[in-house]
């Protein structure tokens, strides 16, 4: 007997809907989700800070304040151009159609909230835009828990202006326009309450490195100054204040392995949408054994490979896409790749926009039909890195030590 199964039949089936139902999030559930979505420290304050630069902020600041004993809020404040009255509603919905264009850094409409609730419970954002009266709104999701509803709780427009804006709150002006993001009923802090100190130290230089290295490009060019600190409520007085410099991961000039490099390298694709579109690769080889800390960073191996930039703010650095390898000998190879916003869908940009999922297409195809105008391919550059490193190594095993004898009679 044939029993043999027309599948198309089977899985391409007509639906016809009777009707319809509209179920909305649980907000209860809302709020387990939010606190569930993985984003360290620094990946939650670099998602807070896009938010300043898509203001056109020239400063801004990540303030830690702290007791003795506690640590009782962290702020992102900015002299960006502030949220105006009519729109703060719409920037504070949990999800929105964000008006972001595609070269900005935001892009789900999302990021606020979902950084915020990943560190604190209680989010309050003040601001005040170019002509415009101070606004505020608050999300405090121990009333979620409580209501299980999403109740947005407005502030005082005097109190914002005679506290909040107060000239001695902030180091930067927020005399014409500004945002203040506010979070306390801090919970991603277990810390034993002696170390309050040393633990605010550490942490502030992991958020140093973090920024420093991932808005390097905003930073060297000069269109913000980004300050981080920690303030004691009880002293009334700045513990410490740093600004952060920039962390370039590509080599100087006087640090090259090969002179032949940087070389630019273009890679075209299709996306989703049917698009042609082109992905600028840029390629480095960085001379071995360099003590510079922009080649050390945290770890000079897992560093090696692709930077991958959205809009001049580094996403990810390091690793080679999930196509090969961390290999020793490629330490000193480092490639820029500048990722246009309209292949977001494609490369399946998270919300917190720290991680990639690479298409198949793109794995298979990228070493070999990325090329320069004349023709380098990235597995050329990979190999050139490979001999700059070999021939380093063997260099170095040719060397003898002479030593003087000495003879005691």
């Amino acid at each position: 007997m044939n029993h043999k199964v027309n599948l198309i039949n089977i899985f391409i089936v007509n639906r016809t809907y009777k009707d319809s139902t509209e179920l909305n999030p649980e907000p209860r559930g809302q709020y387990e989700l939010y606190k569930g979505l993985g984003y360290s420290i620094p990946e939650a304050l670099s998602d807070l800070l896009d938010n300043s630069i898509d203001a056109n902020a020239t400063k801004a600041e990540i303030r830690f304040t702290r007791t003795d004993t506690t640590l009782e809020s962290i702020e992102i404040i900015d002299n960006g151009e502030g949220i105006p009255s009519n729109y703060i509603e719409t920037a504070m919905q949990i999800t929105y159609a964000s008006n972001k264009d595609n070269s900005s850094l935001g892009k789900f409409g999302l990021g606020m909230k979902t950084a915020s609730f990943s560190l604190a419970d209680r989010l309050t954002v003040v601001s005040r835009a170019d002509q415009d009266i101070h606004v505020g709104r608050c999300w405090d999701l121990e009333t979620v828990q409580e209501t299980n509803k999403w109740l947005l709780y407005e502030l005082d427009a005097k109190e914002i202006e005679n506290e909040w804006f107060d000239p001695k709150y902030s180091k930067i002006d927020l005399s014409n326009t500004g945002t203040i993001v506010h979070l306390d009923k801090i919970d991603k802090f277990s810390i034993a309450t002696t170390y309050i100190g040393e633990f605010l130290d550490t942490l502030i230089r992991k958020v140093e490195f973090h920024i420093g290295l991932h808005f390097h490009r905003f930073i060297e060019n000069k269109d913000i100054e980004i300050t981080i600190s920690s303030y004691d409520i009880n002293e009334g007085d700045y513990v410490s204040s740093t600004i952060v410099d920039a962390i370039n991961p590509f080599p100087p000039k006087n640090k090259r392995g090969d002179t032949s490099y940087p070389k630019i390298h273009t890679y075209k694709m299709t996306s989703q949408s049917g698009v042609r579109e082109s992905i600028n690769v840029t390629t480095h080889i960085w001379t071995p054994n360099s003590r510079k800390d922009e080649f050390q960073l945290d770890e000079k191996q897992k560093r090696q490979g692709f930077y991958w930039y959205r809009n001049n703010r580094l996403i990810h650095a390091g690793g080679w896409a999930e196509i090969s390898k961390l290999e020793t000998h490629l330490n000193i190879a480092r490639a820029s790749i500048d990722l246009p916003s309209s292949l977001d869908r494609d490369f399946g940009l998270t919300v917190g926009k720290y991680k990639f999922k690479f298409p198949q297409n793109f794995q298979n195809n990228f070493y070999k039909d990325t090329k320069s105008p004349q023709g380098s391919t990235l597995t050329d550059w990979r190999a050139a890195a490979m001999k700059v490193s070999r021939a380093k190594e063997n260099e170095q095993k040719n060397l003898v030590d002479f030593y003087p004898k000495f003879t005691f009679e």
